[in-house]
């Protein structure tokens, strides 16, 4: 990929977010969300937190959401986790068909990791299926732990992991 290194801000803090938005269509945008919308899945998440902190007397849950809004304002992908007691939890990332292979992708899973390295975690862990995409995450230094069948038949879950220390 050639880069305009003149064209501004292609340097500074904001560098990763900005190799991402140039990757994108014109009018398509991305979108760090650090504040989640309230939903029934954020307050359980909240409540299981609360009673964990309770017991380690760590409060540290976090959440990571990334979102690709297109040019028309759509939610189209992005990055969903968090960060918890040392583990980054990656629960969904998606990039639509028309943005793979341009290293999209690989730029949310590496903000994520980077930023759950900030937060003090030395694991990663995620599940993907077989039917979308481990090989990518293989690539990235994941590992395979656990494999469960699942529907439809030839399908499985696949359990991964990473160590997050250098």
């Amino acid at each position: 990929m050639n880069i305009d290194k003149g064209k501004p801000g292609f340097h500074g803090p904001d560098f990763r977010v900005n190799m991402i938005e140039y990757k994108l269509p014109t009018g398509w945008v991305f979108k760090e969300n650090p504040d989640a919308i309230i939903n029934f899945r954020d307050e359980l998440s909240k409540i299981i937190a609360s009673y964990n902190n309770s017991i380690t007397g760590v409060s540290d849950d976090k959440n990571i959401e990334m979102s690709l809004i297109d040019n028309k304002g759509l939610l189209v992908g992005g990055l969903a986790g968090r960060t918890s007691l040392g583990v980054l939890f990656i629960n969904l990332l998606y990039v639509p068909e028309v943005l793979r292979g341009q290293g999209i992708g690989a730029e949310l899973l590496t903000r994520a990791e980077k930023l759950a390295i900030e937060r003090g975690c030395t694991k990663a862990v995620l599940f993907t299926m077989s039917l979308q995409s481990p090989g990518f995450y293989s690539r990235f230094g994941y590992e395979k732990f656990g494999v469960i069948d699942c529907l439809p038949e030839g399908n499985s879950r696949i359990y991964m992991s990473k160590s997050l220390e250098a």
